[in-house]
């Protein structure tokens, strides 16, 4: 297995350290020995320093730390945690990019040929368009071809239009080769300062992030589902009959019955809370063994069971 560095943002509080803590667990289960990395960008929203006990977990784990720049901060706050994980190469074959709620929950293999096939860049693309617009966001850099490259998740169980997008990916999981970590390390705050000139949204490194992929030319894949499972996912119903609709409901049912890496919301449906249930190591044994809830959330359930 090639060797993967998954960087992470995080706040230094105490559900975000036990979202990072059962991340690392999930990797030690799920990945080689020797073939993994967790590199973690701290911002700068806390009193904590970086020797905190917080953090003393990481002594069993292989575990980098750093500060987010006090510049990029002051900059873009947190967005700019999340953009400083791609401003430097690696030595390491790939990179993921992920965020502190999501788990590795089986082998990675897939994505990690799916990269290597085309030395690019994949990721599951967002499950709709988003609050901005991104076509007139991305359109100076990309193509028309460019812009239907992919199919957004939601396709065909939430929405029929707008159908297809730039690559566009979701940061749960986002995987990278080494030589397309290596050119947006000195590129991508280009792309971020174009897309803040022109727009405020929460989704603004995913969209800095399609942008630089656009202005390179770097290639990209779309993942499976399983790659990014939503574990808030209610019942869902096609829009239609057609063919494509029926194979974007499969490739979802699947992701819950096969899931690879585990995405969790802040707060879902079923009643589970990140905030509250992540709050501690025993809380979120109290939810794992609590009364099992429906569909994406007991996926969640099972998967915490395993690692406490």
């Amino acid at each position: 297995m090639p060797s993967i560095a998954i960087r992470v943002p995080i706040s230094l509080n105490r559900h975000f350290v036990t979202m990072t803590e059962v991340l690392a667990r999930s990797l030690a289960r799920n990945l080689q020995p020797g073939d993994w990395r967790l590199e973690l960008t701290v911002s700068r929203d806390t009193t904590h320093t970086l020797d905190s006990e917080l953090l003393a977990w990481r002594a069993d784990f292989p575990v980098t730390v750093e500060w987010v720049d006090a510049a990029l901060f002051d900059r873009y706050s947190y967005i700019g945690t999340a953009l400083q994980r791609h401003l430097r190469p690696t030595d390491m074959d790939l990179v993921a990019f992920m965020d502190a709620d999501t788990l590795v929950v089986g082998p990675l293999d897939e994505a990690v040929q799916a990269v290597l096939e085309i030395d690019g860049l994949a990721g599951r693309t967002a499950w709709n368009p988003p609050d901005v617009d991104l076509v007139a966001l991305v359109a100076d850099v990309a193509t028309a071809a460019d812009l239907r490259r992919h199919v957004y998740a939601g396709y065909g169980v939430k929405f029929l239009t707008p159908k297809e997008c730039p690559p566009y990916f979701n940061f749960g999981f986002v995987l990278a080769s080494q030589a397309v970590v290596h050119r947006m390390s000195t590129s991508i705050l280009h792309d971020a300062a174009a897309v803040f000139a022109r727009a405020n949204s929460i989704f603004n490194a995913q969209i800095a992030l399609c942008r630089n992929a656009l202005r390179l030319g770097i290639p990209t894949a779309a993942l499976h589902d399983k790659f990014n499972t939503g574990t808030s996912q209610k019942l869902l119903a096609m829009l239609d009959d057609s063919p494509e609709v029926r194979s974007r409901m499969a490739a979802l049912e699947e992701s819950l019955t096969d899931p690879r890496v585990l995405h969790y919301c802040p707060r879902q449906p079923t009643g589970f809370d990140k905030t509250r249930d992540m709050a501690s190591l025993e809380a979120a044994h109290r939810f794992a063994w609590g009364p099992e809830m429906p569909r994406g959330t007991l996926v969640l359930q099972r998967a915490l069971r395993s690692l406490l």
